[in-house]
Order: structure tokens, then sequence, then C-alpha cells
């Protein structure tokens, strides 16, 4: 990934397990330098773990990934963003016998389906 540079400043994501006990946002990104590149992994001050080149996700062997390396704090806010957005649509539109929104909002929701569609070009 480009950008991917001995002595820049990054902001360290915690997820999974390691954000359990964290209170607020704040509490889970720490900032950090990178102190190490390589081809394929690069490494930052706040802890000795690796991280992949391209997907910037901690390299934790075969368990779930315990932090993400970002170039912004406003990246993190905006991908936190988006991912409550979409829990709220999810929980929306979730459940057996939810009826009432297909009898209201039916052609409202698949205009916004066949938008999507159009953008991807499939349709």
């Amino acid at each position: 990934m480009e950008g991917l540079k001995v002595g820049r400043k990054v902001f360290v994501l915690k997820i999974g397990n390691m954000a359990r006990d964290s209170q607020s946002i704040d509490d889970r990104i720490v900032e950090a330098k990178i102190t190490k590149v390589g081809r394929k992994y690069f490494e930052t001050s706040y802890t000795n773990a690796r991280f992949y080149n391209d997907s910037m996700v901690q390299d934790s062997g075969e368990y779930i990934a315990n932090m993400c390396v970002y170039f912004s704090r406003e990246e993190i806010l905006k991908e936190i963003e988006i991912a409550e957005k979409a829990e709220k649509i999810r929980k929306y539109f979730s459940g057996y016998g939810n009826d009432n929104i297909w009898k209201s909002d039916h052609s409202f929701v698949e205009n916004i389906y066949n938008e999507i569609q159009k953008k991807k070009g499939k349709i």
C-alpha cells in the first residue's frame, strides 16, 4: 500500500477482544509510528504485532485480528459511522413477520435497490 514509510504517523484501532474493555472510541484509538516496512508486512511503535501491507489488518496467524491501522483518525470515525448506519438498516429490515415495511414502503425500497444496482452496472 502506498504511504507506508518508516516514521509515518498512523492510528491503531483496537477491535475484537482488544476493544471489549474500552469505554469510548477514544480508548480504542492509539497514535503510533511505522517502525518497519517489509515486502508483505509492516510494524508500528505501539506493538510488536505485524500488519499486512495491503489490508492494514493485524497478522494474527489463525486467530481473529485485534487491531487495524489507519492513516487518519477521521478515516476511523467515518468507518464507524458507516457501520452504525448499516447496523440500523439491518435491524430495521431483519426478522420474520416484518410485513409492515413491505406494505407501506416496498416501492421506495425497490427504487433504492435499483439505483444501487445501476451504479454497480448490473441493470
